[in-house]
């Protein structure tokens, strides 16, 4: 027995033995090691490495519901608006021997019902009530994309960026909607800042903005026949020969920021149809000059804080409001660069300014206020003002109202709540004054007349965004 029982155990030893080579023998497969992604805080909050580089990435973005209600001008007009809009950041950084080289896109998306332009009060594009807009009512748009690196102390942008000429707008941007003023129009540009120290630093920037269209004049000087409003004011607009050129001058302390600004722009007119100009060309230089200051508040809370903003514009007017069209009632008011006189061949640039007043009162972490005020003039002089009973009369421009000189005042505030981090909850309410100098009338569809004269209107939003 104990013979058989030395055997057995003997047999299983060898087993095991030989089943022990034939394994190692066999090749052995290891783990893949695991490239984490790490924390690239040298570039800010929210940055990571790239894995398997040593460059920056930052993902971003925010969804945002907007909801508006306000006066409506006639039946055709829809009372409400409803907008559901995404924005997506991408900042690319990477170490180089030339310091920092950036890439920066941003992708906004939208889509609307109801008053879909979400200006402010009156500035809205109708739709009917199943989406269908008489314009477009979906959005999306590369709103951003540059490029930005060091160079002799300075750093270059390049590509499509916020004009270096914003101020109010590119710092705050307090309100819901657009104002009066810079309001952070983009461009395609090429700017050179020059860095001196101390926060202070100026900037050159060529920046291709668009224009503001050209309105036509005919008759006497004093009589306003029609306008040309934005998209199709191409007949009357010649090419311009360079792209708008701007310089600043910006001092960053820890009490706030202050910049001077200047821009000028080439403005030129050509021959349209015969029907409405026969002869006349006409060469002019624009110019905006503007100032704006920021306050930090501490006093009033943390984060509290005043904007003020003045610019003033020769041919420019988009350098003050951004809007090619102002409702007023029933009709459209343009917005142009200049007037053409078809009686004496001359033309007139328009004149236009506004001033932005923007306060902030952050009352706890999670609770703050916004009050502002803007205020635009625009101008064409004896060519801005046409009598009432001198209605618009060219069949194609029917519901535009013309050339007219005219004033908007904007007054609101809103609230802003912070239920969870990123999770914000605002309502807003909006006064805004729309004077055309007097009363005057207008062509609707059919050449039926009408007369608007200055208009006032309360306007409500209620917003919910989620940032991330």
């Amino acid at each position: 027995m104990k013979l058989v029982k030395s055997l057995l155990l003997g047999s299983a030893a060898g087993l095991l033995a030989v089943t022990g080579s034939m394994a190692a023998d066999l090749p052995s497969r290891k783990a893949a090691p695991v490239d984490y992604v790490r924390v690239c805080s040298a570039q800010g909050v929210g940055f990571f490495f790239i894995p398997g580089t040593e460059n920056c990435l930052q993902i971003s973005g925010r969804v945002r519901a907007d909801y508006q209600f306000g006066r409506n001008y006639s039946r055709a007009d829809d009372n409400y608006g409803i907008r559901a809009s995404a924005r997506l950041n991408f900042d690319y950084r990477q170490a180089t021997s030339i310091g920092t080289v950036r890439a920066y896109v941003r992708f906004n998306m939208g889509r609307s019902s109801g008053r879909t332009a979400f200006g402010y009060t009156g500035n809205g594009v109708r739709q009917t009530n199943d989406g269908a807009a008489t314009g477009s009512n979906d959005r999306a748009s590369l709103d951003l994309a540059f490029i930005q690196f060091g160079l002799g102390g300075g750093a270059v942008t390049a590509g499509r960026a916020t004009s270096f000429f914003d101020f109010y707008g590119t710092d705050a941007y307090w309100n819901f909607g657009g104002i009066s003023g810079t309001n952070g129009s983009a461009a395609n540009l090429l700017a050179y800042t020059a860095n001196f120290g101390g926060g202070f630093s100026a900037t050159l920037s060529v920046e291709d903005r668009g224009v503001s269209g050209l309105a036509l004049s005919g008759g006497a000087p004093a009589i306003n026949v029609g306008a040309f409003p934005f998209g199709t004011s191409n007949l009357l607009y010649s090419g311009r020969q360079y792209p708008d050129l701007v310089g600043v001058l910006r001092l960053q302390q820890g009490w706030g920021t202050a910049q001077l600004m200047g821009a000028v722009r080439d403005v030129r007119t050509d021959n349209a149809t015969a029907t409405l100009l026969s002869t006349g060309r006409a060469s002019r230089t624009g110019f905006a000059i503007g100032a704006g200051a920021s306050f930090n508040l501490p006093m009033l809370g943390a984060g509290s804080g005043l904007y003020l903003e003045g610019v003033y514009t020769r041919g420019m007017t988009n350098y003050t409001s951004g809007d090619s069209t102002t409702r007023i009632g029933y009709a459209n008011l343009a917005v142009a660069d200049y007037a053409y006189n078809a009686a004496n061949g001359t033309a007139r640039l328009a004149e236009a300014y506004s001033l932005v007043a923007a306060l902030r009162l952050q009352y706890t972490p999670q609770l703050r206020q916004h009050i502002f005020a803007g205020y635009t003039s625009v101008s064409y002089g004896t060519l801005g003002n046409a009598p009432a009973g001198a209605a618009v009369a060219l069949p194609a421009l029917t519901s535009t109202a013309g050339l007219r000189s005219f004033t908007r005042f904007e007054i609101g505030t809103n609230f802003q709540y912070t239920i969870a981090p990123g999770l914000n909850l605002g309502v807003e309410v909006v006064y805004q004054n729309i004077d055309p100098r007097g009363s005057f009338a207008y062509n609707t569809a059919g050449n039926q007349a009408r007369t608007a004269g200055s208009q006032s209107a309360v306007e409500g939003r209620l917003r919910i965004q989620r940032d991330f």
